[in-house]
């Protein structure tokens, strides 16, 4: 993410076996559980976006929409992981109707993005106000369906709309880079088009996956933070256990509120209730010591990614064997770390 300068990722293929929200280091992680551990999908974000999220909906294994603080509208982001181009056309249209489902919480004036792996070809040429002519290959019939949501919801998709490289467009290739295609999208709607500076895909980007990239450039203004004190001290309550301890901060507490100020309004009283509270809880229980945490990626985890990043596109058995190797690697190198 920082080398491409990017402050949200959407994933797919996550297979974590339940919803998650966390922070790992400057990111925070929200992700939905994998069904049968093939599918889930969920977004990395950076601190400056990930302290921004208003709320979040883990709709269901292949949909998950997050809502973010912007001005000066809040943007929605959705992202949708579809069945491969051998399921059954059901499934399909069974995320379709969560898709749509998940879009009721969407405002009519909210800025919107739908982005992730559709799964589908949507080709060149212009149409309407849904695509560019900047496609690749001919529209399919998945391709016609998602024309079709776009149409309903007033979607363009933004990877359609720049003249790059065909090297640029294309997100997926057939074993042996047979065939080329694009696969995936970003679509925004089309009242805010104006947002989109630019959308291509990044081949040379190593994300340890068989699809490219695809990058969205924004100009997107976020809403000024009301900062909290994240570093709010807790008490350290665990130190009640001690039956001494327990009984002398009761006593000092009952003392300390029949000693409190009367106040003559009720707002008087709470705030000599809660300094009363206060001052006996720092004499007598004191406040936790929480340790810092440690980035537990190592330099030599970067390294080992830097150095497999060479060998993404080495043709022949040679690069891809290597590239295997320096991936099982990194992935011990992960847990060991973790573990630590």
């Amino acid at each position: 993410m920082q080398r491409l300068n990017l402050d949200i990722v959407g994933v797919s293929e996550v297979k974590w076996k339940e919803d998650k929200d966390f922070w790992s280091d400057e990111c925070r992680v929200i992700s939905t559980a994998a069904e049968n551990g093939i599918t889930g999908v969920g977004f990395v974000m950076n601190r400056k976006v990930g302290q921004r999220v208003c709320y979040c909906e883990q709709f269901s294994d292949r949909v998950v929409l997050i809502s973010i603080g912007s001005r000066p509208t809040p943007t929605t982001i959705v992202q949708v992981y579809m069945p491969t181009s051998k399921a059954e056309d059901e499934q399909i249209e069974k995320v379709y109707e969560d898709i749509e489902r998940v879009m009721q919480y969407v405002k009519g004036d909210e800025n919107l993005i739908v982005m992730g792996d559709r799964n589908a070809v949507v080709g060149e040429g212009i149409e309407e106000k849904v695509t560019g002519e900047y496609g690749l290959g001919t529209r399919n019939e998945r391709g016609e369906r998602l024309i079709e949501f776009c149409n309903n919801f007033q979607l363009v998709i933004a990877n359609t709309l720049f003249k790059n490289h065909e090297r640029r467009r294309y997100t997926w290739k057939m074993p042996g880079d047979t065939r080329r295609f694009q696969l995936d999208y970003i679509m925004v709607r089309q009242r805010f088009r104006n947002q989109i500076l630019d959308c291509k895909a990044y081949p040379g980007a190593d994300i340890d996956a068989d699809h490219n990239i695809v990058v969205m450039k924004s100009r997107l203004k976020f809403k000024t933070l009301v900062r909290k004190n994240q570093y709010a001290k807790k008490w350290d309550t665990e130190v009640l256990r001690n039956d001494e301890i327990r009984l002398k901060f009761s006593n000092a507490i009952d003392t300390a509120i029949r000693n409190s100020a009367v106040g003559s309004t009720a707002e008087e009283e709470w705030t000599s209730l809660k300094r009363a509270t206060t001052e006996t809880g720092k004499e007598n229980i004191g406040t936790k010591k929480v340790a810092a945490k440690k980035p537990w990626v190592t330099e030599e985890i970067l390294q080992l990614i830097d150095g497999r990043r060479k060998y993404k596109h080495v043709p022949g058995k040679s690069g891809i064997q290597k590239y295997k190797s320096l991936r099982n690697e990194i992935n011990r190198k992960c847990r060991e770390a973790k573990t630590k």
